[in-house]
């Protein structure tokens, strides 16, 4: 079996803000970035441990979140364009299933801690009407491939989001978001200040329940693959992308309509 994991660091276990642990500069950026790769090196684990061949980790934070220093040894380091690299174990290496690390949800998720989407500028994607945020954005793409998702970690919005798109999948919940409401009526960053308040696991506990459930995520999948669905698998094309904007951007709204979805998709999977 082979795994690519996709990582974030919002939805970390730990991570407070964006300003002081997610972005270069900040007081504990890297601080922020040891945490992820523990969560990662976690998930590496129980993934070997049941019996995985190789992991591909593909650091999805946009300055970048993983110390490849303190990476498991056991795991490949992917940085640049999600479409060249799937595109290229695809057809020399074959991956079997995707993972999320770290993740946060979509933008005005309610009960979210660092919610977004492609940064807080955005108020709303849609792929043909259903809203989607950074790991929709990744399954759809991945759906299309055959490719399904077996395991998601981050806070609790996230897992939500997660299992509605693909109820079948493991998730498991470092941190729990406690701001009430959707945030509609922030600027881009009043948005990124709302959403800070959380209940978090200690950073060891949460490490010790990704293994267990990456464990049991790739255990299911080698009993029997077919448990495990894609989604979107409704969608037809035409694909339309729509992303509207908050309201201080004063950007109209970008709606791309395409046939594939390596045209909606592949330009933004650059990171």
């Amino acid at each position: 079996m082979n795994i690519i994991m996709v990582t974030d660091m919002e939805g970390v276990a730990g991570i407070v803000d964006f300003p002081n642990w997610c972005t270069p500069g900040g007081m504990y950026y890297d601080k922020g970035k040891r945490l992820l790769t523990e969560e990662v090196n976690a998930a590496v684990r129980g993934f070997m441990d049941a019996g995985a061949q190789n992991i591909y980790v593909l650091d999805g934070h946009g300055p970048g979140g993983i110390d490849i220093e303190v990476l498991d040894p056991r795991a490949y380091y992917i940085r640049g364009s999600v479409y060249y690299s799937l595109q290229f174990m695809q057809k020399d290496w074959k991956i079997d299933v995707f993972c999320h690390v770290g993740q946060h949800a979509k933008s005005r998720t309610e009960y979210s801690h660092l919610a977004h989407t492609q940064g807080t500028s955005y108020f709303e994607e849609t792929v043909n009407g259903v809203p989607i945020g950074e790991f929709g954005e990744f399954a759809f793409y991945c759906a299309k491939l055959g490719i399904p998702p077996i395991f998601g970690s981050g806070e609790e919005a996230f897992c939500k989001e997660a299992l509605e798109l693909a109820p079948h999948m493991e998730t498991v919940a470092v941190k729990k978001g406690l701001t009430p409401g959707r945030g509609d009526e922030c600027t881009a960053s009043e948005y990124a200040a709302r959403n800070v308040t959380a209940l978090h696991v200690q950073p060891q506990k949460a490490r010790e329940m990704i293994y267990e459930g990456a464990k049991k995520a790739a255990t299911r999948y080698l009993e029997d693959p077919t448990q495990f669905t894609l989604p979107f698998s409704d969608l037809k094309p035409p694909f339309v992308k729509t992303v509207k904007y908050r309201k201080d951007q004063q950007r109209e709204d970008l709606i791309k309509v395409a046939n594939s979805v390596e045209e909606i998709y592949t330009k933004r999977f650059i990171y």
